[in-house]
């Protein structure tokens, strides 16, 4: 399939070779024609994990029975010290040379002071630098956006531009390590414990830290929790040799500082009176 035959020339979607660029504006459901040249390239290497891309707004069901959002599991990486997220990419049914180079493809995408690797080209056999490069782009920005929906209230307390430079810090030194987007950041509010620029802000770090246990005990497995009417037959002898099971919802997280009334003030539009940070 033809880029030229997806959407019309505009100058501003020009590569290096003259060619059509196709830019992906990670805002919607994929295009049919898109799918279209996705299924073509599945049908030439064979099936491939391709990372899930639902992002803070949950699609109906509806959608996804639809296929508007598709997501597969990933594979484990043969290339020894390329990042665990290639891993992603890389078809089962590759051989070892195509996942050293899908390895290699990765590996560079979040590292802007590496050369495009060796093999990309467009085409025209050209090195293909400025496709690359916008690929390369697409992909931090998308991790930084999935930090913003992650941590909403963490990004309204410090702002909209010190979060994303802090992101995307946090974004090239930390690669997703699974295809499911929401589940990036779970080591983000550690980071913003170590991030120097956050000290002044010794609690942010907890209050990143709810966020991420408020978004993993959403999407944590269902099961009834246990009431008091179920635990009332229960005999008292028997009671010391009772075991229970946490619920799969259950988070814990401790802090010195009122992170949770930060929280809580923050997750909102409302305006925020003051508070005080040092008192639980």
């Amino acid at each position: 399939m033809s880029a030229r035959s997806i959407w019309p020339v505009t100058p501003r979607q020009i590569d290096d070779e003259g060619d059509v660029l196709l830019i992906d504006s990670h805002d919607g459901p994929v295009a049919d024609s898109v799918w279209a040249l996705y299924e073509s390239i599945i049908q030439a290497i064979g099936p491939a994990p391709d990372l899930d891309r639902v992002g803070q707004q949950h699609p109906e069901l509806t959608e996804l029975q639809s296929g508007s959002y598709r997501r597969t599991s990933g594979s484990e990486s043969l290339c020894g010290p390329a990042r665990a997220w290639s891993a992603i990419m890389q078809p089962e049914t590759q051989h070892d040379s195509d996942r050293c180079y899908a390895a290699a493809f990765s590996e560079a995408l979040l590292r802007p002071d590496r050369q495009t690797p060796l093999g990309i080209s467009g085409p025209r056999g050209k090195m293909a630098v400025k496709r690359y490069n916008i690929y390369r782009n697409n992909v931090t920005v998308s991790l930084i956006d999935a930090l913003a929906a992650v941590f909403p209230a963490t990004q309204r307390i410090v702002g909209v531009e010190f979060f994303r430079a802090m992101a995307r810090t946090h974004v090239g030194a930390y690669p997703p390590a699974s295809p499911l987007l929401f589940e990036y950041g779970q080591d983000f509010p550690a980071f913003i414990g170590r991030f120097e620029h956050a000290q002044s802000m010794p609690w942010l770090a907890d209050v990143a830290q709810i966020e991420r246990a408020w978004l993993d005990a959403y999407h944590a497995a269902d099961a009834a929790p246990l009431s008091a009417a179920q635990l009332a037959p229960v005999s008292a002898d028997r009671l010391p040799r009772l075991g229970f099971t946490v619920h799969p919802a259950t988070r814990i997280v401790r802090s010195r500082y009122s992170a949770l009334t930060i929280f809580t003030a923050n997750r909102g539009t409302n305006a925020i009176g003051e508070i005080d940070a040092s008192d639980p």
